[in-house]
């Protein structure tokens, strides 16, 4: 087994989902997302990002920051990246095409 066969195996389970991201300042928005049973825990390694959760507008999170948001939310925590920004998520449990984008949201 290669190493990268381990490391997917152990970064999601049907337990839950372990994901690294970065964003850079200008990178294009992600589009809206609901998880129908995963709660979500958010944690900001370091730079600054604004961003909404259903109707609270302009939540602001940066280094040490951190948002737990459970399922049935819309979210779209990098409508702007005001520094560049890593992070870390995990889903509880992972379960598989749970998120549900913007554009599909007519079939929620």
């Amino acid at each position: 087994m290669e190493k990268k066969e381990i490391y997917d195996n152990l970064a999601k389970t049907k337990d839950f989902e372990f994901k690294y991201w970065e964003f850079k300042v200008g990178e294009k928005s992600h589009e809206p997302k609901v998880q129908r049973n995963a709660t979500e825990y958010n944690f900001i390694i370091e730079g600054q990002i604004r961003g909404k959760v259903d109707d609270i507008k302009d939540i602001l999170l940066e280094a040490g920051d951190y948002i737990v948001i459970k399922p049935g939310f819309v979210i779209n925590l990098q409508e702007e990246v005001i520094k560049d920004t890593k992070g870390i998520t995990i889903k509880v449990p992972s379960i598989k095409d749970d998120t549900i984008k913007k554009s599909c949201f007519n079939n929620f």
